[in-house]
């Protein structure tokens, strides 16, 4: 790619030097500058990346791309240059053109939250494999294209930009028609996900935490609320853009008035789109009524406890925005995976999930349940009678919120109160 191609991509943009220059690679650590990269030197919070030039052009380093404000540090180098107000700001549009702009070529589903994105990003990603999509994941557990395992990338949840970027095309590139994005705070604070081009944007549900980074409830709020804001300003690829929504957590009304997206909701206790009704559980299984307005289907969900049945909700959510049926997609969720790192081992029967928990075989849908069944899964799950509020009565059209039995939503400025804590179950 030659360094004048990035100038529709960065607004503000000014080229000193050759815009003829080629380069072959983005890269943002100068440990990992090679010949022929564009080096885009990104302040940190410990570093600079601008007291790091000369060591990008003595590894080979085409050009530079630098912050405006730091000239006194670029300035005189004898190499062709680019100056932006903001090079954070401007290493995800450089690389996404870089790699082609590749998730214009997919579908692409953001997950955000406090808790359960990971375990979420798996199931939605299985959900769709099994209708017979080819699908690409990035999450904390495990990065992905069409089955493939990509590299990790080792430091962050969410990845810097031009890792991310490079995923998407590899993604892309295998034929992917979905790719599923955990979406962090810090990787929507810090432009990570910038030119992702979401499609579809699904929330967990919202508690305080990462206090250390953003500094309050509200500037965490506003992150989360990035990734819906995204869906207004991403390219329209013929998939109706979508935010599906936990109605059971008041920080949804939030994200509602940050996009003019179509919203879908979905709850175990609240008026919702997709809602559960007649929980149970059944040994390491927990079985429902999965209530859409499309209709109703019985659903063995191959894990236990209430939050697991809420990710199903959230899958079933983004399935039907997706126009996918659901009948295949209720049989996968008996055998889908969660995350990774915490359940791989418990389903092999190897380790419980609590030392008070026999290490014994999960009971599997269908199989009778045992009588020493975890009290833990009994515990967390829901009354069937506040699951079955929210059935698919009544006249509203798919997509919409039943505005009768909702509360209005709130304006952009105002800040939900965020539940205290973090959820107790195993992570």
């Amino acid at each position: 790619m030659l360094l004048k191609d990035l100038l529709p991509h960065l607004p503000g943009a000014e080229l000193s030097g050759p815009g003829e220059t080629a380069f072959t690679a983005v890269e943002f650590d100068s440990r990992r500058v090679g010949p022929g990269a564009l080096f885009a030197a990104v302040p940190g919070f410990r570093a600079d990346g601008h007291d790091y030039l000369r060591e990008a052009l003595a590894a080979g380093a085409a050009a530079l791309l630098v912050q405006a404000d730091r000239r006194p540090k670029w300035e005189g180098l004898a190499v062709p240059t680019l100056a932006v107000p903001d090079t954070r700001e401007a290493l995800a549009p450089a690389a996404a053109a870089f790699f082609g702009r590749p998730a214009r070529r997919l579908t692409v589903i953001g997950v955000t939250g406090t808790d359960g994105k990971t375990s979420l990003c798996h199931l939605i990603a299985h959900v769709l494999e099994s209708a017979g999509e080819s699908v690409g994941l990035m999450s904390t557990a495990e990065n992905r294209a069409a089955g493939r395992a990509l590299a990790d990338s080792g430091r962050f949840t969410t990845p810097e930009a031009p890792e991310v970027q490079s995923m998407l095309a590899q993604m892309a590139d295998a034929g992917c028609r979905f790719a599923v994005l955990e979406a962090t705070s810090h990787g929507l604070a810090l432009h990570r996900l910038d030119c992702c081009e979401f499609d579809v944007a699904v929330m967990t549900n919202v508690a305080s935490d990462h206090m250390d980074f953003h500094g309050s409830d509200e500037e965490y709020l506003a992150a989360k609320g990035r990734l819906f804001q995204m869906l207004d300003s991403a390219l329209d690829k013929g998939v109706e853009k979508t935010a599906v929504l936990n109605a059971d957590d008041p920080a949804h009304r939030r994200f509602r008035s940050l996009t003019a997206a179509r919203a879908v909701t979905y709850a175990m206790s609240s008026p919702a789109d997709v809602s559960a009704a007649d929980v149970r559980p059944e040994g390491w299984t927990a079985r429902f009524r999965l209530d859409t307005p499309p209709g109703s289907s019985d659903v063995c969900l191959g894990r236990p406890g209430a939050f697991n049945v809420s990710n199903a909700l959230a899958a079933a959510a983004v399935a039907l925005a997706l126009g996918l049926e659901l009948p295949p997609s209720c049989a996968a969720w008996s055998r889908g995976p969660g995350r990774r790192a915490a359940w791989s081992a418990w389903t092999r029967g190897s380790r419980s999930p609590s030392s008070s928990i026999s290490p014994t075989r999960p009971a599997r849908c269908g199989a009778s349940s045992p009588s020493s069944a975890p009290a833990t899964a009994a515990a967390s799950s829901p009354s069937s009678d506040a699951s079955a509020s929210a059935t698919s009565t009544g006249a509203t059209r798919w997509g919409e919120q039943r505005r009768s039995s909702q509360t209005t939503p709130t304006s952009r400025t105002t800040t939900p109160t965020l539940r205290s804590g973090r959820r107790s179950w195993p992570r």
